[in-house]
């Protein structure tokens, strides 16, 4: 994929669009542009669940003694849970995890700070919490599923409200499909 530095460094930029439209890969060639031409530290924090159903799956980058990258097991609430208890109690899980790697960064915050999959965070946890740790970072790229893939659901509503009080956070939102920026 190719992609400027320029008009992502030092702004806050919301990556969204559907299942399979290129965020994951777009924030790929993002951190791997990074470790190549800067000399800044990078930290991922991966939210993306376990590739399920042809659905998620976690960042691959190369290793570089400038990236920090953290993740957790995610699980898809939405394609797991078998009812509305489980998939509550999957979300909740999720939050639980996610907030380790989010005191990880607040703790130890480096100048470029990328995330992979906000809204799984966003099904249980809240958009004021991300914005209180992501703020840390000069250069932040976030990602987030934003489209209409999946059944509609309570934990489907509540992603959509916490990501639009999220969207309010950043300077540039891009939108993917089909793995071209459509913005």
């Amino acid at each position: 994929m190719n992609l400027s530095l320029d008009p992502l460094w030092g702004r806050r930029t919301l990556v969204i669009g559907g299942v399979k439209s290129g965020k994951t890969r777009l924030a790929c060639a993002f951190v791997e542009k990074v470790l190549a031409k800067r000399e800044e530290r990078v930290t991922v924090l991966d939210f993306a669940p376990d590739l399920y159903r042809g659905v998620g799956g976690k960042m691959i980058l190369s290793d570089h003694p400038r990236l920090r990258y953290l993740t957790a097991s995610i699980t898809a609430p939405r394609l797991r849970g078998q009812n509305t208890a489980e998939v509550l109690s999957l979300a909740e899980g999720n939050r639980w995890r996610i907030e380790t790697l989010l005191e990880s960064y607040r703790a130890a915050p480096d100048p470029v700070l990328v995330i992979n999959d906000a809204t799984l965070y966003l099904h249980a946890g809240t958009a004021a919490r991300l914005m209180e740790v992501a703020g840390a970072a000069a250069t932040l790229l976030v990602n987030a599923y934003c489209g209409e893939d999946f059944r509609e659901v309570f934990l489907s509503t509540r992603e959509r409200e916490e990501l639009e009080i999220f969207m309010t956070f950043f300077e540039r939102i891009v939108r993917m499909e089909g793995g071209r920026i459509v913005e």
